[in-house]
């Protein structure tokens, strides 16, 4: 299989493989054994077929029970599913119909920073996030043969997802530079998404405050990767301490994650 960044789905968007990324002690991580993407709701046959090529054994899905609900995931072949909702509701407003926030989004221009902001803070400081993120670590252990992977994601891939990224590719020993640059390329590539959304709200007349608030709920910024690593720095003692104090990663267990999944 080739090497690509970018996963060509037709039925879903922000389907990426982290390999390739390097370590601080010049490992690579493995390509076709991790793959973080949006929601599998909508994927066609050929998407699923493309899933089948990766051997993706493990499906982790990050959203709340409300999301599973009403988008539940199309699964791959022989994938086995793990719901780990990281909120009991879904902080970050990606299945909530922009009709029906409305009102909220058209008053104030920032709703949509200060909800995601809040949200960030959320994913690193509740228990709920915290043992979700955990249970992701042992599902990695346990994604033992070589020739399988495993998927995780939450609805539009970028937040939940983007933090569940930001704590694998930290315990595997990838530099934060390299880091940010994976968390904040959602923007990139879900771009003509985002202007679809905002020329559409654009044709029916709403106000500014409603396009700046959008634009904050679907994009990613380092205002908010900053949010959640501060927080971390601040309460819990920096990443590697939150790895091994909150999280619960024993060394033993980093040095499995980087057997299994560096090159």
């Amino acid at each position: 299989m080739i090497k690509q960044r970018l996963l060509q789905v037709n039925g879903g968007h922000n389907f990426r493989d982290l390999g390739g990324y390097k370590t601080t002690d010049g490992k690579t991580v493995k390509w076709h054994r991790i793959l973080r993407t949006g929601k599998l709701a909508n994927l066609k046959p050929s998407d699923l077929s493309l899933l089948d090529q990766y051997h993706v054994r493990h499906d982790v899905d990050f959203r709340s029970k409300a999301e599973v609900k009403l988008e539940p995931d199309r699964l791959p072949t022989g994938a086995d599913y793990t719901s780990l909702p990281v909120f009991r509701e879904d902080m970050t407003d990606s299945t909530t119909p922009l009709s029906e926030q409305e009102a909220l989004l058209s008053s104030n221009a920032n709703f949509g920073r200060d909800q995601m902001m809040e949200a960030y803070k959320a994913m690193v400081t509740t228990t709920e996030a915290q043992e979700s993120y955990r249970t992701f670590f042992d599902l990695l252990l346990s994604n033992n043969d070589e020739q399988n992977a495993i998927l995780f994601h939450c609805t539009a891939g970028k937040d939940r997802t983007g933090m569940g990224a930001v704590f694998l590719l930290n315990a595997l020993g990838v530099d934060e530079q390299q880091i940010k640059q994976d968390y904040l390329y959602t923007n990139e590539v879900t771009a003509d998404y985002l202007q679809g959304i905002l020329n559409d709200a654009k044709k029916k007349g709403m106000n500014q405050n409603f396009m700046s608030s959008v634009q904050s709920l679907f994009s990613v910024s380092t205002d908010y990767y900053g949010e959640a690593v501060n927080t971390i720095d601040r309460d819990f003692g920096g990443m590697q301490n939150y790895l091994h104090s909150v999280l619960k990663l024993q060394d033993n267990e980093i040095r499995d994650l980087k057997r299994l999944y560096l090159d």
